[in-house]
């Protein structure tokens, strides 16, 4: 039904006047559906280079609605045609209703720019195209090249960087692999002896965290890099602790599934040269969201409590009785994990999802149903990617000295360093977890304070507060 059976007129603009309405007399078979009708029009004077063309009906007739591929307007003086692109529907039952439309130059002078997507994700902001004079005109192909930054989620990092700022120990951790969930294969051409390349740090493990063990001493981007291809015999392995020496235990009191708690399926457990408690403890878990406006979150509440004797795995605060944590809200749990033992310190952020995720926490009660001690963690801070630090995931001190005061967090500062080759950066969230002698915290996402993180070869610093984790021996990043 895209032909009309309606009177259609028409006003073309140009730099140097109007035409006024012109009505196009059509035939009996004009405007039919995928016709290509044909008019002459006359003007006053010379209209110059033409913007813009006014065209719509009288919505008479019995069929009236009218879809309009384009227009084409060529003058009978210079031979020079413009294109006026449409492509929609001039009928008051469909899209928006409207039977007259304006359309514009198919060419333009205005900037335009581009944005690319590939099979690995998209490039980033939008580029850019310097157009030269007698470019982006209508009919004529025209090359330009951007230079990009970096494809998708696919990132390539060379080593982290890890200062206590209360101790000013640093600590590095070398990486130089690829993390890549998606591709296979790809990797940067290193020098090798006897004039040989590999391709370090294939993606073939399509991973995108690794568990990275520390060093004393800052990488040398300089050294040869080995690809080593080891082949592990089909036999189990048996570790047996002989004679009187020490037992260690590894208590993990985790889920170890991708649909369950915090989804991952391996995890780096720290020995104990005692096996804890078995039993679990309850805890009553009672959060507070700020009386700010757009406080409340759709988002999926999340805790880990620790203590002197460990830490829970990660704790959903979940309810099918109302909507929680709307502004200005008190919502109570009561939730099963680890027993910890002296309440010590609490992790608390949301996963970013919902339609709603932002979310502003104003305080946290928590109280073991095991020892009855009641601990209050003050908040008062933003749970946004876009607001104040951007983080969403915090680790909160008790209040101490009367209730007034909290307890000192560590700051540690973390540098990453993103490998210089071809495609090293990436778009993607980045996330880090540190791992130390006594403890561990995270994963704390990786905002910067402005700019463009993680693009190749650059040297990006995040500073964040957390509990004390001893000596930093391990990150998961």
């Amino acid at each position: 039904n895209a032909g009309t059976d309606a009177n259609v007129s028409v006003v073309v603009f140009g730099n140097k006047g109007m035409s006024g309405p012109r009505p196009l007399p059509a035939g009996k078979e004009a405007f039919e559906r995928g016709s290509v009708d044909y008019f002459v029009i006359e003007t006053d004077n010379d209209l110059g280079e033409l913007e813009r063309l006014q065209i719509g009906h009288d919505d008479k007739g019995w069929f009236a609605g009218w879809h309009l591929s384009h227009v084409e307007v060529t003058s009978m003086t210079t031979n020079q045609t413009w294109l006026f692109p449409c492509q929609k529907w001039m009928d008051k039952k469909k899209e928006d209703k409207m039977i007259q439309r304006m359309l514009t130059n198919a060419g333009t002078d205005s900037n335009v720019s581009v944005k690319l997507f590939g099979e690995n994700g998209q490039e980033g902001p939008a580029k850019q195209l310097i157009a030269k004079r007698g470019q982006l005109e209508r009919g004529n192909n025209d090359n330009f090249t951007i230079n990009t930054v970096g494809w998708g989620a696919a990132w390539m990092l060379d080593f982290v960087e890890v200062v206590a700022q209360s101790t000013q120990q640093t600590v590095f951790f070398p990486s130089k692999q690829w993390f890549d969930a998606k591709q296979v294969g790809r990797g940067t051409l290193i020098p090798m002896p006897m004039n040989m390349a590999i391709a370090l740090g294939e993606k073939g493990d399509r991973k995108i965290e690794r568990t990275i063990d520390a060093v004393s001493n800052k990488p040398n981007a300089g050294k040869t890099s080995y690809k080593l291809e080891v082949h592990t015999s089909d036999l189990k392995v048996e570790v047996t602790v002989l004679g009187k020496q020490p037992t260690q235990y590894f208590v993990c009191r985790q889920w170890l599934d991708k649909k369950k708690g915090d989804f991952l399926i391996e995890r780096t457990i720290q020995a104990s040269a005692f096996l804890p408690d078995d039993g679990q403890c309850q805890y009553k878990v009672v959060v507070t969201t700020g009386d700010h406006r757009g406080a409340g979150t759709d988002a999926t509440v999340r805790v880990v409590i620790y203590g002197d004797k460990g830490q829970t795995a990660l704790i959903p605060l979940i309810s099918d009785s109302k909507n929680l944590f709307e502004r200005a809200q008190v919502d109570e749990f009561l939730v099963q994990g680890a027993n910890v033992g002296n309440i010590t310190r609490l992790q608390i952020g949301h996963d970013n999802k919902g339609w709603w995720a932002n979310w502003h926490c104003k305080q946290v009660e928590v109280t073991s149903l095991a020892n009855k001690q009641e601990v209050k963690f003050f908040c008062d801070q933003w749970f946004d990617k876009k607001k104040g630090d951007g983080q969403i995931i915090r680790e909160l001190t008790p209040l101490v000295g009367g209730g007034q005061q909290q307890a000192a967090l560590q700051k540690y500062t973390v540098t990453t360093h993103t490998a210089d080759v071809r495609g090293a950066g990436t778009d993607a969230d980045v996330y880090i977890t540190l791992v130390g002698t006594t403890s561990r915290v995270g994963p704390r996402f990786l905002v910067p304070p402005s700019g463009d993180p993680f693009e190749r070869g650059q040297a990006d610093s995040f500073t964040f507060e957390a509990g004390d984790v001893g000596a930093v021996t391990q990150i998961i990043i």
